[in-house]
């Protein structure tokens, strides 16, 4: 197998059906883009519906392709869970490219395994700290120290507060609900006090504290706005979202049809004249 192909299951065994042929030889093919999706691609073309990605409300329910991104935030949540050292994830893309499904999906993962979840966007144009606005929303106040609640609910008393305080104040709040996430959506749009709050955080609950407190942002790309306020932040994991590959494709469109060849020539269709583009299929 490492240098040629191997024989075809039929040719040692003529009596093993001619789809499990053409599984076996896909599986194992050398180039991975002609493998396999994920082994919920696999599931989809023999009948079954794998249940772990779905997200209700949303259509199609599972997310499709991504495969490594989606192992990462799994491990992630799993390491919350057990008390160790949060992760941040930072998720670039194109529009459409489904950098907002992969917070949906952090969401999803962190909540199926009791993990508090808070989550917030940035808005053009927006009141200082205006992405933690949804966050302080999701933990509630009633942990949250006063100084916390004078920004959130105050705008007039919040006014002059020393701005070191007010940082060291929201971590001890977001500390204090860990093991927790933060998701925080369009971060191009990011003002300057959440810019240097996501800063702070993140040194000072991951790098510095150990806390059990993972952060995934969506960000459009390097180049906007808002990028730079990872600039040495060691700890920040970067994933750049690619068009969907033809594999991806396929078990997509095997994920809301049945299978089918009439499927597999319609996910080949639908593959070339997307260029992948999510939204667009």
């Amino acid at each position: 197998h490492l240098h040629q192909m191997p024989k075809r299951p039929q040719a040692l065994d003529p009596l093993i059906p001619s789809p499990l042929d053409e599984i076996c030889m896909r599986l194992i093919q050398k180039d991975p883009l002609k493998r396999y999706a994920s082994a919920s691609h696999l599931l989809h073309l023999i009948g079954g519906r794998p249940i772990d990605e779905e997200i209700r409300d949303y259509w199609p329910s599972e997310t499709v392709g991504r495969t490594t991104q989606k192992a990462l935030l799994r491990e992630s949540m799993d390491e919350l869970l057990h008390g160790r050292t949060g992760t941040a994830f930072t998720f670039t893309g194109s529009n459409g490219h489904g950098k907002t499904r992969m917070l949906d999906l952090a969401e999803l993962f962190a909540r199926r395994r009791g993990i508090t979840v808070a989550r917030g966007k940035c808005r053009d144009q927006d009141r200082p700290f205006g992405a933690f606005t949804g966050i302080y929303r999701s933990l509630g106040p009633e942990r949250a120290p006063d100084i916390v609640r004078q920004i959130f609910e105050s705008v007039e008393q919040a006014e002059g507060l020393e701005r070191y305080l007010i940082l060291a104040a929201f971590r001890d709040y977001v500390i204090a609900h860990a093991p927790c996430v933060l998701l925080i959506d369009e971060l191009e749009k990011a003002d300057p006090a959440t810019t240097e709050l996501i800063q702070y955080l993140i040194r000072n609950t991951i790098e510095l504290n150990q806390a059990s407190v993972s952060f995934v942002f969506a960000h459009q790309n390097k180049l906007q706005r808002g990028f730079k306020l990872f600039t040495g932040l060691d700890s920040v994991q970067y994933h750049h979202l690619e068009p969907l590959n033809a594999s991806d494709v396929e078990e997509l469109v095997l994920a809301i049809t049945e299978s089918s060849p009439v499927a597999l020539v319609l996910a080949t269709r639908i593959h070339q004249e997307s260029n992948g583009s999510p939204a667009f299929i």
